[in-house]
């Protein structure tokens, strides 16, 4: 177990070198600032423990992230390491034994968990314009799943309904594991996530690695539907939405910013892409592959509409 990295011998020096590096890299994520420090991102909300983070008992996720979602709605954040999709949705979480599911009433979302992998959860009093959310981890201190309430008026409510799940240890350390991930059925491995995310197993269509902005473009232009799933290694969320329209490339990520929806994908990762369609041959799906076959995103829209026409190559997908 590693209760501090090796270059930091107590959470006060994490702490101070945090804050340099801040100085630094203002609009780094904490994902990345961990990176840099080599810690983890666990360890770095941990620092704020009893005074802008709490940490939780490990909890059962279902009535937490339920509970949550009573008090309003909650924007959803999921990210691995290339690539982040944001969703504000009321969802009704289910246990399903090993993981959770959870959808909206139209079916456009969709965010399953594996429960076991969670290794630590905090409540946080986030900074700009988050008021207060929900923060989990797995072993080896990676973020999984954020959640967050926005509106300033449930701030109260928040801090009173989260007193039963505070745990009696608020102090500024934390163990994490490294090396270890986990254990969810909707994998991002791209050997096995295309049954997971609704799409077959045929024969792929090698496609340029920059053809997802090319099919974003097209899909904005046209106006159509579209919908994006992610996976890390314990989480898998998927979000489809009428329409996509502010597409904003802001090096080195390229973002969808509309009002429904926010998502950002490093482009430099981005060095494979494969085509493929569903069980029902009516939905076009991307996939967006780093350099070790990892899927980062998949970007899906209508077969028959005007991006998949513009943007499917020659012989169409099997």
């Amino acid at each position: 177990m590693n209760l501090m990295s090796n270059k930091y011998q107590t959470p006060q020096q994490l702490r101070e070198a945090l804050q340099e590096l801040k100085k630094q890299f203002p609009r780094l994520y904490p994902r990345d600032l961990a990176a840099k420090l080599g810690s983890t991102e666990a360890q770095l909300t941990a620092l704020g423990a009893g005074e802008t983070t709490f940490k939780l008992t490990v909890p059962d996720v279902v009535p937490l992230l339920n509970g949550l979602g009573k008090l309003g709605k909650p924007l959803f954040i999921v990210r691995n390491d290339d690539a982040v999709l944001e969703r504000e949705a009321t969802l009704h979480f289910e246990d399903k034994g090993h993981y959770t599911d959870a959808s909206d009433a139209s079916g456009e979302v969709r965010l399953a968990m594996a429960k076991t992998a969670i290794a630590s959860a905090f409540a946080v009093r986030a900074e700009k314009f988050v008021k207060r959310g929900l923060q989990f981890f797995d072993a080896a201190g990676t973020a999984v799943l954020k959640a967050y309430l926005r509106d300033e008026t449930k701030i109260e409510a928040f801090d009173a309904w989260v007193q039963p799940w505070l745990s009696a240890d608020q102090s500024d350390a934390l163990e994490v594991m490294p090396g270890t991930v986990g254990k969810n059925p909707h994998t991002h491995d791209h050997a096995n996530c295309h049954c997971a995310h609704g799409v077959e197993k045929p024969q792929a269509i090698e496609a340029p690695s920059e053809s997802f902005k090319l099919l974003l473009n097209a899909a904005a232009k046209s106006g159509e539907p579209v919908a994006l799933s992610l996976s890390n290694d314990t989480v898998f969320f998927r979000v489809g939405v009428p329409s996509i329209k502010k597409l904003a490339p802001m090096a080195p990520w390229f973002n969808i910013l509309d009002d429904a929806l926010h998502s950002h994908l490093r482009e430099e990762a981005v060095t494979q892409a494969k085509f493929y369609t569903n069980k029902e041959k009516n939905k076009l799906k991307l996939a967006s592959l780093s350099q070790e076959g990892k899927t980062l995103f998949i970007l899906s829209v209508n077969l028959d509409g005007a991006a998949a026409r513009e943007l499917l190559p020659t012989g169409g997908a099997q």
